[in-house]
């Protein structure tokens, strides 16, 4: 029904069964890895393209936001590919590579892990020409084990640059110095506190937008949130050394509307909720409430949502109570917890001294708090959670 005339499989049984009632209409090959004949496959379809510069995105968060504010950017002059979605892994990586063509001027790819060496393999398959770092935190630690791991990991993709590369780094980051190291292309940094190469002065942050400096020049666009001061220098900074053109590269950033339950803001009947139910690390999570703390005067209550920060490994029960101390600091007006470490994180309340009525573990499917006019309602979790649930529940469509 999908019109494919070739399909590529490593199971013998489905081989033999497909074979048997399609073989008229569709050629069937058996390898012994699907997954490597298709690595194989985009290899050689990179090859053939080699000539096309592209621009790979990792990091522990913010990957997705940077990739879609540099294609937004660039694709007002050029013709891009990039990987949809987040599809950023050795499935989605090298499918999308299929479509690359000379039609296309430049790449931007996101670059995904979960477990040593995949960042490695996706970088030798890619090939890019530049590569932005957005951060390196505790993400996916029960694959990597140690924050040592994850550095080792993300800093894979700047050892396979060309000797001409250059890659954008955060100054800001906790592990940067450890980071630089492993640099051997040349480099800029962007950053808030650190002095950097692309440096935001005069942030300013509403529900709405986000508005700073930068050498001079006004950069506001229509997202909120302190991380994404990050993702736009990121963007911003790579984007010009493409194009040549700062002004150009921060009007364009002008119209950029944000992605899909990233930090997205909603407003129904007077009250604004933050959808941010896509994923969540500690780095996200404690971005988002440093973000809420900067907008708190501005509502008559905050209302949060919060469940797992998933793949955390042995470091889970820790990670989850450090987030509901920083909860706890933000003094909201209510939080339901949900979750397998619900408990854990109403530990960190209590550690905060948040008073035990402004909290409660929650059930998704039989809680009846409903907002008003004036409430700031936070919503996050990882992926795994389906926090997008909560919406439903409050009779807002997602």
């Amino acid at each position: 029904s999908l019109g494919a005339n070739q399909v590529i499989l490593d199971n013998k049984d489905y081989y033999n069964r497909l074979r048997k009632k399609f073989d008229k209409q569709v050629k069937f090959i058996l390898v012994n890895d699907s997954k490597q004949e298709l690595y194989n496959i985009a290899y050689k379809k990179r090859s053939d393209n080699i000539n096309i510069p592209i621009i790979a995105v990792t990091g522990s968060s913010g990957k997705t936001t940077t990739k879609a504010m540099l294609d937004h950017i660039l694709s007002g002059s050029y013709n891009i590919l990039k990987t949809p979605g987040n599809n950023n892994n050795l499935i989605g990586v090298p499918l999308a590579l299929l479509k690359l063509s000379n039609d296309h001027n430049f790449g931007v790819f996101e670059l995904g892990t979960n477990s040593l060496g995949e960042i490695k393999k996706l970088a030798e398959l890619v090939r890019p020409k530049y590569a932005v770092l957005t951060n390196v935190s505790f993400s996916h630690l029960s694959g990597f084990c140690s924050i040592d791991n994850i550095i080792k990991e993300k800093t894979e993709l700047l050892k396979c640059l060309p000797s001409d590369g250059i890659v954008c780094v955060n100054n800001d980051d906790l592990y940067i110095n450890q980071i630089k190291k492993y640099i051997k292309s040349e480099f800029v940094t962007i950053g808030i506190k650190n002095k950097s190469d692309f440096m935001a002065k005069d942030i300013s942050i509403d529900i709405n937008s986000l508005r700073y400096k930068l050498n001079r020049h006004d950069v506001v666009f229509a997202c909120s949130g302190l991380h994404n001061v990050y993702n736009s220098l990121s963007a911003i900074a790579m984007a010009s050394i493409i194009s040549g053109d700062l002004d150009l590269c921060i009007n364009r950033l002008a119209n950029f509307q944000g992605v899909k339950s990233r930090f997205e803001i909603k407003n129904k009947g007077g009250v604004y909720y933050i959808d941010d139910t896509y994923n969540a690390n500690p780095n996200s999570f404690f971005s988002a409430i440093e973000t809420i703390k900067l907008l708190r005067t501005k509502f008559k209550r905050i209302i949060a949502f919060v469940s797992d920060m998933l793949e955390l490994g042995d470091n889970s029960q820790d990670l989850h109570q450090d987030l509901g101390r920083h909860l706890g600091n933000l003094n909201p007006d209510k939080i339901f917890i949900f979750g397998n470490f619900a408990k854990h994180v109403a530990e960190g309340l209590r550690q905060s001294r948040l008073s035990e009525e402004k909290f409660s573990i929650a059930d998704m499917d039989n809680f009846s708090w409903r907002p008003s006019e004036g409430d700031l309602v936070f919503v996050k979790g990882s992926r795994g959670t389906r926090m997008e649930r909560v919406f439903y529940q409050l009779g807002i469509k997602n």
